[in-house]
């Protein structure tokens, strides 16, 4: 890998509403799964690197607020369009007991939808000059399925010069047009993945598999490294090798479960772009969820001995 390196996280960055159990009582925020992991990516990947987060944001005050918070998370957001008439998406976030959470988007008109678009067709000339580029299923199923395939077109020219690609398939049935196409689409994505960091839990709901399954269908892929993410669970280890369990602590009090994935990927990215070491990489995405769960919130302080050394 360079030294050092240009790392592009894109996808949407949204509003997020936590409505707390005083009567009246809202929190808002900003996140989003990709964002999420850009955070985080920051927080754990030393300095010298940069982490830029790409999306489309309208010309609104919010907006202008947003990519303030943006810059202020140290992400670079000069590849951020501003797209007139539209505005950013918003979620909210309902916990169960256990920390468990539920969400109710309001997205179908959002500028992050337009972040490729131009009057002769899809352009990702905002993605020239990276080392790395991470998004998510999420973020493709927001776009026009041409512009979906043209990233996947765009995507094989980067690889040959090159770029390392990772990906999260993070499936939200809704945002799809059919569960085919999403695993049509999620599947061509593997096939281009270096880095891969797959939920369980999506993958048998997206395609209908069982655990063994899935962990024997990412035998398949080209990938240099990666992780089966299983909630709670140890993950499972990818790479040039047969897929492995390894064992690690288990947190005994979780508050919320919002970013668990987001940032374990980000953990997992910043330390296996400085190490190359794929259970290193997966102890520090580990260690980082354990820490955010124990909080409420997508974005949440994090121990600074979690960077990586």
């Amino acid at each position: 890998m360079a030294n050092p390196l240009n790392v592009a996280c894109f996808g949407e960055v949204m509003i997020e509403l936590m409505f707390e159990e005083l009567p009246g009582a809202t929190e808002a925020n900003i996140a989003g799964d990709t964002f999420n992991t850009a955070v985080y990516l920051r927080r754990v990947l030393p300095g010298e690197h940069k982490v830029d987060y790409v999306t489309a944001l309208g010309e609104d005050h919010l907006s202008g607020k947003m990519l303030d918070a943006i810059e202020k998370h140290g992400l670079g957001g000069t590849r951020i369009r501003r797209v007139p008439a539209k505005l950013p998406g918003v979620y909210s976030i309902t916990l169960d007991d256990q920390g468990e959470r539920s969400f109710s988007y309001w997205r179908s008109d959002s500028a992050a939808r337009q972040m490729f678009e131009t009057n002769d067709g899809p352009d990702f000339s905002i993605l020239d000059g990276y080392d790395v580029v991470y998004t998510s299923g999420i973020s493709l199923a927001i776009l026009p399925d041409a512009t979906r395939l043209a990233f996947f077109d765009w995507l094989q020219q980067f690889k040959r010069r090159g770029g390392v690609f990772a990906f999260d398939s993070n499936y939200r049935p809704a945002l799809w047009e059919s569960r085919e196409l999403a695993a049509e689409r999620t599947h061509t994505a593997w096939t281009l993945c270096d880095i891969a960091l797959p939920s369980l839990d999506d993958e048998m709901a997206l395609y209908g598999e069982t655990e063994k399954q899935v962990i024997a269908r990412f035998q398949h892929y080209n990938y240099s490294s990666g992780a089966i993410k299983r909630g709670a669970r140890a993950p499972i280890l990818l790479g040039q090798f047969k897929p492995k369990e390894f064992s690690f602590p288990v947190v005994s009090e979780v508050a919320d479960t919002t970013a668990a994935g987001d940032s374990f990927d980000g953990g997992f990215l910043g330390t296996f772009l400085s190490y190359a070491d794929t259970g290193k990489a997966a102890l520090s995405g580990h260690q980082l969820a354990s820490a955010v769960i124990q909080s409420k919130g997508a974005i949440v302080p994090t121990p600074s001995d979690l960077s990586v050394a």
